[in-house]
């Protein structure tokens, strides 16, 4: 597309610095110590400036909207393009991130279960060990019983009572069988990530569900709405919990004949 040829501005500088100057000529900074001719004369010269500022405001926009508008619809046109070239790989890269996210999570998940199985394998089998040990005590114990008793009566019958009576009354302990800790090898640790890719999650989105319920922090104000009842009411806004500020200078600049 043909660009609108931007016009040469120093003429309009040199305006603009004119202006500039001829207002810091009329101005006043201590309006309460000037004489009333010196404000007659500021405010007929201020009028004066603000109609050739006005005049100049226009033909500056005259000159640059073109150029502006030009570079704004080839801006607009080349982003377009940017975003069509862009789009496959944009699709593209979301989707392959969906998809290792997903085998991601279900490979985690995969991870966890061969975990969990392992330590219930590891339990299973401490629980037959603990089993085991504990039958292999009550042997013992039955055996050594067995044996005391049999001692027992050998000791009576050999006349020595009171050996019998120590040896029922005091017997010895039988020998503590313990099972050993069982150790289940851990399982092989799955690949979760590729170099260069992570995952994770975002969060952000929500939907309101009863805004009644929404706290005040978490509420916004309705700016255009309070500034367009202002500009109505004025001083007699009466806006719970809003203070109406002064109001703000304003010169209307209005052409004349």
């Amino acid at each position: 597309m043909s660009l609108a040829i931007a016009p040469d501005t120093q003429a309009l500088e040199v305006q603009s610095g004119d202006l500039q100057s001829r207002f810091a000529a009329i101005l006043i900074t201590d309006f309460r110590a000037a004489t009333v001719p010196a404000l007659q004369r500021s405010l007929e010269a201020s009028a004066v400036i603000a109609h050739l500022a006005d005049d100049l405001e226009r033909e500056v926009e005259n000159s640059q909207r073109p150029v502006v508008k030009d570079l704004h619809d080839l801006h607009a046109k080349a982003l377009a393009e940017l975003n069509r070239l862009k789009g496959p790989a944009t699709s593209l890269k979301k989707v392959a991130g969906q998809l290792g996210y997903s085998c991601n999570a279900e490979l985690r998940r995969r991870q966890e279960e061969l975990e969990r199985l392992a330590r219930e394998e590891q339990a299973r089998r401490q629980r037959e060990a603990d089993e085991a040990a504990r039958i292999e005590q009550e042997a013992a114990q039955r055996a050594q019983d067995d044996a005391l008793i049999e001692e027992a009566a050998r000791l009576d019958q050999a006349g020595d009572q009171e050996a019998a009576n120590r040896l029922i009354a005091a017997p010895p302990p039988a020998p503590v069988v313990r099972a050993a800790p069982v150790f289940v090898p851990p399982p092989p640790r799955l690949a979760l990530e590729v170099k260069g890719q992570t995952f994770g999650e975002t969060w952000g989105d929500y939907e309101v569900a009863d805004a009644s319920r929404i706290p005040r922090e978490y509420c916004l104000l309705d700016d255009k709405k309070i500034r367009g009842v202002i500009r109505t009411m004025k001083a007699s806004t009466n806006i719970p919990g809003i203070r109406v500020s002064d109001p703000r200078p304003k010169t209307t600049v209005r052409q004349t004949a």
